[in-house]
């Protein structure tokens, strides 16, 4: 196999492999060398479409945003000249193709041409990994609530991820991918002087992505350039594809001589060419041509950008052409985005190939608020790269990039184009699967367990589209648009109705809330916002999902809910070709009048993921046996007495009905002995007795028989019966409660047996906590309640443990099955405690907790006395454990007092004597503060304490004990003195009887008396 490998390694032309800087990137790039050995045979072929036409025809004309960034390559001459729209033409995207990984994960293959003669082109290889992985629409990535859809950046995972460079051709034109093989074609060459083809055409295995394998064969054109190519695969395997170059007015078509790709002798040879002289079918087209070939209007005046073969069910082939008629890309802005569609015919060996035109239409993408045409930025340009995709469901989607790389930040913008109007075969499949589980043949009276394989349907995509006009999409009518520079005819099918289209998996991701912010445009002069333009819809979802549509902006005013019927088809879409026929409803959902004024959407997706709610069960006509639960998940099929056959049915079925049936044949065969009955009650109680009666047959009346008895709680018996029974009787108790399911099996001494299974319920009823309800929040000294609604079969205690150490209370509960405990409790102090209530019957018991939060009371200060020594304070507080401590400024620059109280205590005093200053003069009021805290909330009050001026003992007065204190000091020096300066009230050094005069005219008291 590696001998293989290394075989394989040397044919392959390592020069247009991604650049290769180290040796890491070169094993990469070899073990997808190695990936192709084993994988390019097992590509898929060409996907096709039920209906092309339609589908064609179908295909909306304005395109949803996307985008991707560059990544870590930079194109410096990708961004357009400012001074005009003619320079720089030749630098810009080519062709784009879409690939979905093995793992999902969606990638655009873009090609490239450079600027200069001297420069090689590109194919970039860009993951757009912030998309879906189900091969579907890609849907924009570009909504952001607040910012202009032309405003916001693709997400950074959006991007070039691997780059390949072409070193002998700066021109990579248009390409297509059939299965996972891309064409693409390559002219211009970088050195003229090169001895290389005027064109080539390579082909890449994309199965190996990120790093595509560049197949070892390719196709030299060696007499024009090769600037398109399209390529699908025929009935037989083998390979057709299309060519064109210069201005398009030829069609050369490419037959393979086998479908091997590994084959060293797999090539291409000319089949046959085509001119526009010869072309066929009506090609009255609505929009302006450039020239005149042979007397007929080419009506693709420039070349074609794309050519894209396109299979349908039936093996009718079609060729899907786009270009835009401006005689000069990148000129844009004065043609026109054109895709006509050409029926391919002489295809088989011998013929000549020819092409009908079949329908043609534009296509439109543009910035919001620009005038197109013939003046506007439009982010897609069909002379750059465009080219059409077939999902896994069948639809057709067209991809279509600007010209060069303009979007935010440098990014490249890019248009996608999808399909909504029809039903398409094949489509994501909304309805769940059946399959059944179960063995091919059973035993006479024995049973075959049945299980339900069904699986629910594919997550549902909801999604809504609104129009400006009543039934807008039916609009049929050609139209003329006038303009300051010219006139354009548009044709019938090019829809101008503005719409907005709204995915559920992007509900959040734009501003749905005011249809103002949304920047959509009507293909003209677009004003800012869809506004409340909204008179008709489209939409798809499930049964009992759908759009809301509100009358006002942010959800408001009334409301019209669209609505799948119970039952709707999964394949249908909901039209309403006038929303002002359909009554809204008010803000308390009453029905109110109609109106066509909508201005803010939400689309419901709850139950949009339907999982499967019903199992039915059932056998047809003539199967020999029964069903046991024929409306379980899990069930069995129990056969009948006699030999025979049994279909056995089974029907899925989703909450609205959506539904599925599959069927399995089991075989029904007689052989030993058959286990007619077992009898006994499906319910006993605990420690009770289990009787089941048991009888059987056999035709060998000689047969020697044995019973088998699994009572399902790990016991059993196995032992022999008299050969002449046919009927016994076997008991069992039980010492637990719970469901059992009991296997009976009778065998003979052949070994041949059947058996039944028997289920019985053990019941010992235990209390049932029914109703539980207890107050979460209360303060210290409040009560909490505690409401219980129970259940009783039997007698049976009740307690409650309040958590908080408080003997577990026993509340009398009545007898009856059903009652109710209410208690209440006080807390007295904060925290958070977990109440328990259980109930024992004597054999189980039951209980339930919750948990109330106690806030804390701070403590109040209710009373404050002031006497001689200091204060003396009570207060309350609920909280009877709290710790307090009372703390007391005393306004004199001395320590605050701190005193802990005893827990329980109410009540403080504390005291404090305060000095006088020199002279004798104090400060008359003190503003004591006395706080007291609990450890979590604090209490406090200011209290004013007077201390008189002459106080010279402390006693807060001034009498005959202040005096005799100064007299007792008289004639003394301050210094000498043991009263100090206190005394000296005049301030001459020394204490005499002028001192003792001034303090007399200080006394508080009457006549100076002593208190």
């Amino acid at each position: 196999m590696l001998d293989k490998a290394f075989r394989y390694l040397r044919s392959y032309e390592m020069m247009l492999l991604p650049p290769l800087n180290s040796w890491v990137a070169l094993a990469i790039a070899f073990a997808a060398l190695l990936i192709f050995v084993s994988n390019t045979h097992a590509q898929e072929r060409a996907r096709s479409l039920p209906d092309v036409v339609s589908q064609f025809q179908s295909l909306k004309h304005h395109g949803e945003w996307l985008g991707f960034n560059t990544g870590l390559y930079s194109f410096d001459d990708f961004h357009e000249q400012t001074d005009s729209i003619f320079t720089n033409t030749s630098s810009h995207w080519q062709g784009i193709q879409r690939f979905d990984a093995a793992n999902g994960t969606p990638y655009l293959l873009v090609s490239r041409s450079s600027n200069a003669s001297s420069s090689a082109g590109h194919l970039a290889v860009v993951q757009m990994a912030s998309r879906d992985k189900d091969g579907e629409r890609l849907r924009s990535n570009r909504l952001l609530k607040g910012e202009k859809t032309e405003d916001t950046s693709p997400p950074s995972q959006d991007k070039i991820v691997t780059l390949l460079s072409f070193s002998d051709y700066q021109h990579i034109g248009g390409t297509q991918t059939v299965g996972n093989i891309l064409a693409v074609p390559a002219e211009e060459k970088v050195d003229e002087s090169a001895d290389i083809p005027d064109g080539r055409i390579y082909f890449y295995d994309l199965s190996t992505l990120p790093y595509p394998t560049l197949l070892s064969y390719h196709l030299d054109i060696e007499d024009h350039k090769a600037g398109v190519v399209g390529i699908t695969d025929l009935p037989d395997g083998r390979y057709l594809l299309a060519l064109s170059w210069g201005y398009g007015d030829k069609v050369e078509f490419y037959k393979s001589n086998g479908s091997d790709w590994r084959d060293p002798n797999f090539a291409f040879s000319l089949h046959s060419e085509w001119n526009y002289y010869d072309l066929q079918g009506d090609q009255d087209w609505p929009w302006q041509f450039a020239f005149t070939a042979g007397g007929k209007d080419i009506p693709l005046s420039y070349s074609h950008q794309t050519l894209n073969f396109i299979k349908q069910d039936d093996g009718t082939l079609y060729l899907l052409g786009t270009h835009n008629t401006a005689p000069t890309a990148p000129s844009d802005y004065l043609g026109k985005d054109v895709g006509v569609l050409y029926q391919v015919g002489g295809t088989g060996d011998g013929e000549t190939a020819t092409l009908t035109s079949v329908v043609g239409q534009r296509f439109y993408s543009r910035s919001p608020g620009s005038i197109d045409p013939p003046l506007g930025f439009k982010i897609i340009n069909f002379s750059a790269s465009d080219g059409a995709y077939i999902s896994p469901s069948q639809e057709l989607l067209l991809y279509a990039t600007e010209h060069y790389a303009q979007g935010p930040g440098g990014s490249v913008q890019v248009a996608e184009f999808r399909h909504r109007d029809v039903y398409r075969a094949g489509s994501p499949n909304y309805y769940p699967t059946a399959k059944i589980g179960a063995a091919a043949s059973v035993t006479v009276g024995n049973s075959v367990a049945l299980s339900a394989a069904g699986s629910k349907p594919p997550k549902a995509k909801p999604w809504v589209e609104l129009y400006a006009d009543a039934s807008g999409w039916q609009n049929q009518t050609a139209s003329v648009e006038q303009t300051a520079v010219a006139t354009w005819t548009l044709s019938p099918s090019s829809d101008r109705d503005r719409s907005l289209v709204i995915d559920a998996a992007d509900i959040g991701k734009d501003d749905y809330n005011n249809f103002g912010d949304l920047d959509q445009t009507d293909g003209i002069i677009t004003p800012k916002g869809f506004h409340d333009t909204a008179s008709s819809v489209r939409f798809w979802a499930p049964p009992g999902c759908g759009p809301n549509l509100y009358e006002q902006d942010n959800y408001g005013g009334k409301v019209l809910n669209l609505r799948a019927e119970s039952g709707y088809a999964a394949d249908r879409i909901g039209v309403v070709s006038d929303l002002k026929n359909l009554a809204m409803r008010d803000s308390s959902g009453n029905t109110t009048g109609a109106n066509d004024k909508t201005s803010s959407l939400t689309l419901t997706t709850a139950g949009c993921d339907q999982p499967i709610t019903k199992y039915t069960w059932s056998l047809s006509s003539g199967s020999v046996g029964s069903i046991a639960d024929a409306g379980g998940a899990q069930t069995k099929f129990v056969a009948g007495n006699v030999p025979g056959k049994a279909t056995v049915n089974l029907t899925v079925c989703t909450a609205t009905n959506l539904c599925d049936t599959s069927s399995q044949h089991i075989q029904v065969v007689q052989i030993g002995p058959l286990l007619e009955k077992v009898y006994g009650p499906g319910e006993v109680r605990k420690n009770h007795e289990l009787t089941l009666e048991i009888s059987f047959s056999n035709p060998d009346a000689a047969a020697q028989h044995s019973l088998k008895i699994l009572w399902g709680d790990g016991t059993g018996l196995n032992e022999n019966i008299q050969v002449s029974e046919r009927f016994v009787s076997r008991s069992h108790s039980y010492a637990e409660a719970g469901n059992y399911h009991v296997a009976i099996s009778i065998s003979d001494q052949e070994r041949h047996g059947t058996s039944q299974n028997h289920l019985v319920t053990v019941t010992d009823p235990a209390p049932r906590i029914q109703a539980f309800s207890l107050t979460e929040q209360i303060q210290e000294g409040d009560s909490a309640r505690l409401t219980v609604g129970f259940a009783l079969s039997q007698p049976a205690e009740a307690s409650i443990d309040w958590g908080d150490g408080s003997v577990p209370q026993d509340p009398r509960i009545g007898q009856l099955p059903n009652d109710q405990v209410v208690a209440d409790h006080a807390y007295r102090n904060n925290g958070a405690y977990t109440v328990t209530i259980s109930f024992d019957d004597g054999v189980d018991v039951v209980s339930q907790s919750g948990i109330v939060k106690v806030g804390n009371v701070a403590p109040t200060i209710t009373n404050v006395g002031i006497n001689a020594q200091g204060i003396y304070l009570r207060f309350t507080d609920p909280g009877l454990g709290d710790q307090h401590t009372a703390s007391v400024d005393w306004d004199d620059q001395t320590a605050p007092s701190t005193q802990a109280l005893p827990v329980g205590s109410r009540e403080f005093a504390v005291y404090h004597a305060y000095q006088p200053a020199p002279q004798g003069f104090g400060k008359p009021a003190y503003q004591v503060v006395v706080t007291l805290s609990d450890g979590v909330d604090n209490g406090s009050k200011t209290v004013t304490i007077n201390v008189p001026k002459g106080d010279l003992d402390s006693d807060r007065d001034v009498d005959r004990n202040d005096l005799n204190l100064l007299l007792g000091e008289r004639n003394k020096l301050v210094t000498a003195s043991a009263c100090g300066s206190r005394c000296d009230l005049d301030g001459d050094g020394k204490i005499t009887v002028n001192d003792g005069r001034r303090l007399s005219l200080l006394c508080t008291r009457s006549q100076c008396a002593m208190q």
